[in-house]
């Protein structure tokens, strides 16, 4: 089909049904306009679509690292986000950056060996099946929220995730990526809800993008009103008051002449 239409296969990543992205092994739909996603060179700016399934193929394999990793960890929700991914768990190892490494070591494993991703489309009985006696109340009261609508699976090697895709054809695919930070987020974003442990990461098709990224991440931390208020003795934050400015001398004075100006303008006019 792809022939057909003059498109090389090696230089997709994606199809597209009108508005709809649909994995490349995955059966159309419906009638309609049929496009493709293309992969990224480096050479000009990346398709945002494309960037969407490769980060969201590279939140399961990291999901995956971290099953192979660690015992009895329990699966919540893996989305792209604007700039990356993310992945939420629950188990009882306290995650952190020091854990970094030997995670990335473990998609690196994953990526070289190339698994297919295959997509399954199931029942809600056949769902049931899939989970078994696992530990997944997240994958359950997920499905439980999908009734009435088409449930799928995707698996790659020893690693099964409820999703809806879509995704790369195989793990390989998968050019350059970078684990950034860890943080606690309560699932679904409720108080009373469990506290999981979340993974931020960001992929891309080239070493060279990711690098690009990674140098603006640190160009926007040099700028960070945070760091430089505290730098310049503008302002303090202390545990009495998490996230509360305390105003030094020197804030004090140009917090003063702000004041001022405004009050000259209002003046004026």
């Amino acid at each position: 089909m792809m022939e057909q239409a003059g498109v090389k296969a090696k230089k997709v990543i994606a199809a597209k049904i009108d508005d709809e992205i649909i994995d490349l092994n995955q059966p159309i739909p419906r009638s309609g306009l049929l496009s493709y996603l293309p992969k990224c060179d480096g050479k000009k700016p990346c398709n945002p679509e494309s960037l969407h399934v490769l980060r969201h193929t590279a939140a399961h394999v990291m999901a995956q690292a971290v099953m192979r990793l660690f015992d009895d960890v329990e699966f919540a929700i893996g989305p792209t986000i604007e700039d990356g991914f993310y992945y939420d768990f629950d188990l009882e190892h306290r995650l952190s950056d020091e854990d970094f490494e030997a995670i990335e070591a473990e998609m690196r494993k994953i990526i070289a060996a190339d698994y297919p991703v295959v997509r399954r489309e199931v029942s809600d009985d056949e769902a049931e099946e899939i989970l078994g006696s696992q530990k997944a109340q997240f994958k359950r009261e997920l499905i439980k929220g999908l009734e009435g609508q088409q449930l799928s699976f995707y698996t790659q090697d020893d690693f099964t995730d409820l999703c809806r895709g879509p995704h790369l054809s195989s793990t390989g695919q998968i050019g350059a990526f970078k684990l950034l930070s860890v943080a606690g987020a309560y699932w679904r974003g409720r108080e009373t809800n469990p506290m999981l442990q979340r993974i931020y990461g960001t992929a891309f098709f080239t070493e060279k993008d990711l690098k690009k990224y990674l140098n603006r991440l640190e160009e926007a931390k040099k700028r960070d009103h945070k760091k430089l208020g505290a730098h310049l003795n503008l302002f303090m934050f202390d545990q009495s008051g998490p996230g509360f400015p305390f105003w030094q001398p020197n804030g004090v004075a140009v917090y003063r002449q702000v004041e001022n100006l405004m009050y000259e303008k209002m003046d004026e006019y």
